[in-house]
């Protein structure tokens, strides 16, 4: 049983060896899964804001004072529209509006 075991593990060993290796020839699937897993968490976080999208508004304004009451009502937990409002508010780029957005969002207790 034990030689079983020992054999086992080091079956799953020379597998994981073997996908590292293979990953390792194949850069940009690495990168592209690093952007997939990124991707797929800021979705998350931002479900999370946009549920309760009422609760932030304040934060909001903290962060983005430019934003009047009504622009928060349109926004309504809409990340592209809230990214569209801060490029036409403090005419920034697509780019930095997404960033700033990120880092917000990472500062809350979603």
């Amino acid at each position: 049983m034990k030689w079983q075991a020992e054999s086992c593990i080091t079956r799953i060993a020379m597998l994981i060896w073997l996908i590292v290796e293979w990953l390792a020839r194949r850069p940009y699937l690495v990168g592209k899964f690093i952007r997939v897993r990124e991707e797929m968490t800021m979705n998350i976080n931002w479900d999370g804001i946009a549920g309760k999208w009422q609760q932030y508004t304040g934060e909001v304004k903290k962060q983005w004072g430019k934003l009047t009451d009504d622009e928060l009502m349109e926004i309504n937990g809409d990340r592209e529209i809230l990214a569209g409002k801060l490029q036409e508010r403090y005419g920034i780029a697509k780019e930095d509006a997404n960033k700033q957005i990120d880092e917000w969002a990472d500062k809350l207790k979603v």
